[in-house]
């Protein structure tokens, strides 16, 4: 059997080079394909990121070819060596691997498999090495820039673990060899192999090499002992230090010394001392493992804070410039809740941007009211800032995009998927802070085509082909014999024709290739698809980002916002990140992160462009000397930066550890006296922690305008329920990420969000009415808790929504309004009638909806012709054809209906418009008599 492994025909041979050759070529083919499908998909999104593709490519080939030779080298070496010792044994494997190609194949076939890995390890941390940058700061025990930790560090650690990998594998591939060449010959077997001084000595050399190699290793050994983990915090504690520093600076000297010996040892054919001897070191680790945990135990336990005080000291400043909370703006709120009539008007702008509508509930009142076909969805909502009515307003913004899954059953084919239903259409936007009589979202941007009412932002191109919801493998064809499936004008489909940037020609080398990369034979034969048809791929903008920025961490929640020129973009947050940085507590697989870049794609052409907006971040410096025309260094674009957030994601992460590390003292710290955490409520009637909220508060310490956009949170003491602070974050370009940490007095008890949810289901009369509405074959769903804070006081807000609790519910509608304030609890049909019974002051001070009613009023006309009459008719009818479809349930029809009306009224409006102009003209023509 043996002698038949060994013993190949010219035939087999030659064979076997031909399929080995085919196999090679067909990759090669592949990898080329591979390679122009990355380009042309990289060059549809910009030309910017094919060099980002190609620097990476550039570095990997090099990495693989470098370390390929290198690895061949030691391969074939050490073959060469098995060869010539196992010659004077013979056998069958001595006679097979003297051949030199046996020898070069060998090599190269391990070489592949081996450099694949190594190249891999080392690529990643190589373009950061050449290109590191300092931070300005040094560790407090190695004295090195943190730059070097991030940076230079992980390449050289990649870089010597490969080589002792590589070394590993070429030592056990000796001995396999070896112990092949005993086993397959005819007068020796594997227990002779331990018997032969040229065998031996090869394999202990390998061995010896290796704990050489080893021996320097524990260098970069010591320094991981900054990223270990003491009395629960990250970083060097008192044992790292004092026993396993120490251990790791005399280790490398005691395995040379042991090495040493043994080779003497071995010279000399003593081989029980020998053995003893490389005892020692594991012996010596086993050792240094109890001396630590005797250290830990019975030094530092006993007496941990003492002991650990300098060492938590620097986890408390390092993790608090990883995660950029060591400059918060800190003031004192007393909370004296003397808030007055006064305070109330004075605090208007704050007051009619608190929000009372929900997400969940208004995203379900979008699709039912706005999604109008089947095949249109609301996945999302986002708040940004705009000015309605010329007041700077926070609105919920949501785009209207395609869903192909949701077309009916008889539409439900490959023309419509691919060239009919290609594209969403449009946005709605509803202020936060008004609803409208019956509790349902007051749209200031609504229907199809886009109608927009209060100075709200113009659409026009309100088209969505790259959105939020398409999966990673979506794709469609446009500019084809076909027209797409624009809108519903009439009863009659609104048809167009893509003219966009984006897209990829399909000329027949891509229809042939997407073809197979797809599985999509249609694209090769489709009679559809024209010379200048385009396909569009990489249709959600997180993938379209991750794919042309593939270096950054991206937001996976982006927002939608209206450019003054009337074109829907994408902005979505990119953020650098580290697990490196000394002495800092990790959180969720990261130690550092700055919030570096946002991106901006367009909803329509599919451009991305990004923008450094943090000039600081040494991380965002290296990648735009690596990539010197991806990353814009350039102000943010004027007319997107007033309608930026800061990200609830980077948010939520400095919030949770802020909560923990907002204290200046180790003790403190340690002790977790004062140790916070967010506050809870009862949210869709289930006792949950807040997520922060955004907010249009009055903060002094920002004087760029008079009142600032937020996010915020507020904090209660860990295992209690009074508040204790809150943390807000600007959203604003002038002061974008600043944070500002408002804290309570710690001698008085300030309501926290749960116990004012108490005070709720304990007042008998909100109580009474909330049980009556469930009995009643209604859910109540209470809204979010919003802590909103005015001069020196605090007001808690809670919407209160009504939906049916049938199996196909309707739309939920905002009900009531609860408020508290001090001892009082009240609950209205408006923010303004509670903070009416409250402050006893009248309604129109705080009134959030009175400009609307104001226009609403205004509409008001003692109108006798004919044709307004008419108009007045359809308008009645069709909200009766409304009311019909909500209490049938039928969604879809409810949806048209109010299109239609939405259509009328809009008519109205401009009859209004134009008698007005015409009483104004008779006016000018009776002057001039």
């Amino acid at each position: 059997m043996f002698r038949s492994m060994f013993e190949i025909d010219k035939t087999t041979k030659r064979n076997s080079i031909i399929i080995v050759s085919a196999l090679l070529f067909a990759a090669l083919i592949a990898g080329c394909i591979g390679v122009y499908m990355k380009y042309i998909s990289l060059k549809e999104i910009g030309w910017q990121y094919v060099g980002v593709f190609y620097t990476d490519l550039s570095v990997r080939v090099v990495s693989r070819i470098v370390s390929f030779l290198i690895i061949f080298v030691l391969f074939y070496i050490t073959t060469i060596i098995i060869d010539r010792v196992s010659r004077p044994i013979g056998g069958l494997l001595s006679s097979f691997i003297k051949k030199a190609w046996v020898k070069i194949i060998l090599s190269v076939v391990l070489s592949v498999f081996s450099s694949a890995y190594v190249s891999e390890t080392i690529y990643e941390t190589y373009l950061l090495f050449a290109n590191s940058k300092d931070f300005g700061i040094l560790d407090p025990f190695f004295g090195k820039d943190v730059g070097y930790y991030i940076f230079t560090r992980p390449f050289l650690d990649a870089l010597v673990n490969s080589l002792l990998s590589v070394w590993l594998i070429v030592a056990v591939y000796t001995v396999i060899m070896y112990a092949i060449v005993f086993s397959v010959n005819e007068t020796m077997d594997i227990r002779c192999l331990a018997q032969d001084k040229s065998t031996v000595v090869h394999i202990t050399a390998n061995v010896v090499i290796y704990f050489v190699l080893k021996a320097f290793t524990y260098s970069f050994k010591s320094q991981e002992i900054l990223y270990s983990e003491f009395a629960g915090v990250s970083g060097a504690g008192f044992t790292d230090i004092y026993v396993w520093f120490n251990f790791y600076k005399v280790a490398p000297y005691l395995l040379l010394a042991i090495v040493f010996v043994s080779i003497i040892f071995m010279a000399k054919a003593k081989y029980k001392p020998m053995i003893f001897t490389v005892a020692i070191y594991p012996v010596t680790i086993v050792a240094v493992s109890l001396s630590a945990l005797y250290v830990q135990k019975f030094i530092v336990d006993p007496n941990e804070f003492t002991k650990e005080e300098v060492y938590l000291s620097y986890n408390l400043e390092f993790t608090k410039q990883a995660y950029n909370i060591n400059n918060v703006i800190t003031t004192e709120f007393p909370v004296d809740n003397k808030l007055t009539a006064k305070d109330i008007e004075k605090n208007k702008e704050v007051l009619n941007n608190v929000r009372i509508t929900d997400f969940n509930s208004t995203l379900t009142a979008y699709n039912a009211l706005q999604g109008i076909r089947d095949f249109y969805t609301f996945s999302d909502i986002d708040i940004t800032k705009y000015d309605i009515n010329g007041t700077p307003t926070l609105v919920m913004t949501s785009p209207r995009e395609i869903n192909n899954q949701k077309l009916k059953d008889n539409d439900q084919n490959y023309t419509n998927r691919i060239f009919r239903y290609t594209h969403g259409f449009g946005a709605v936007m509803s202020p936060l802070n008004r609803v409208t009589i019956e509790g349902q979202p007051e749209f200031v941007i609504s229907n199809i085509p886009p109608v927009s009412s209060n100075d709200a932002p113009k659409i026009y191109q309100p088209r969505v082909y790259y959105g939020e919801t398409a999966n990673k493998d979506d794709y469609a064809i446009v500019n084809t014999t076909i027209k797409e499936i624009d809108y519903l004008e009439g009863a009659k489909d609104k048809e167009f024709s893509y003219n966009g940037d984006g897209g990829i020609k399909l000329n027949f080398i891509n229809k042939l290739l997407f073809a197979i990369d797809k599985f999509d034979y249609h694209i090769l034969v489709s009679n559809y698809i024209k010379n200048d048809s385009k396909i569009l791929i990489n249709r959600n903008v997180v993938d379209r980002v991750k794919m042309a920025v593939p270096f950054l961490t991206f937001d996976t929640d982006p927002y939608l916002v209206v450019d003054s020129r009337g074109g829907l973009k994408w902005i979505l947050d990119g953020y650098t990140t580290s697990q490196y940085y000394p002495y800092s507590q990790s959180y969720n697989g990261i130690n550092y992160i700055r919030n570096s870049v946002k991106a901006v794609v367009d909803a329509y052409n599919g451009d991305v462009s990004v923008y450094c907006v943090d000039k600081k971040d040494p991380i965002i410096k290296c990648y735009m000397d690596i990539y010197p025309d991806v990353i814009k260094n350039e102000e943010f674009p004027y007319d997107l930066k007033n309608h930026i957030v800061y990200p609830e994601y980077l948010f939520n992460i400095q919030s949770h550890i802020f909560g923990k590390y907002h204290v200046d003292s180790a003790n403190s710290f340690y002790n977790r006296s004062d140790e916070w955490v967010y506050s809870t409520e009862k949210y869709f009637n289930e006792t949950k922690s807040i997520v922060p909220y955004y907010n249009l508060l009055k903060i002094d310490e920002f004087t760029h305008s008079d009142y600032n956009f937020v996010v915020m949170i507020p904090y209660t003491l860990n295992g209690k329920e009074n508040m204790t602070s809150y943390l807000a974050a600007s959203c604003d370009y002038e002061n974008y990420g600043q944070l500002v940490n408002y804290r309570f007095p710690k001698g008085k008890n300030i309501y926290g969000t749960q116990q004012i949810e108490s005070k709720i289901d304990n007042d008998p009369v909100i109580s009474k009415e909330l049980t009556l509405w469930s009995q009643g074959g209604s859910d109540v769903i209470r809204g979010n808790t919003l802590v909103v804070p005015i001069e020196k006081s605090l007001l808690y807000i809670e919407p209160i929504y009504i939906t049916s609790s049938s199996k196909d519910s309707g739309i939920p509608e905002l009900k009531k309004v609860i408020v508290a304030f001090n001892d009082r609890v009240v609950m209205e049909n408006t923010l303004a009638d509670c903070l009416s019974v409250i402050f006893d002051i009248p309604k129109d001070i705080t009134n959030t909806n009175t400009n609307l009613k104001v226009e609403e009023e205004n509409r008001i006309y003692d109108f006798t012709n004919d044709e307004l009459n008419n108009l007045i008719n359809n308008i009645v009818e069709t909200y009766d054809g409304v009311k019909n479809a909500n209490q049938n349930g039928d969604w879809v029809l409810f949806g048209e209906k109010m299109a239609d009306l939405q259509a009328l009224v809009t008519q109205l409006e401009e009859y209004k418009d134009v008698s007005a102009f015409s009483d104004k003209e008779l006016s000018s023509d009776k002057k001039e008599e």
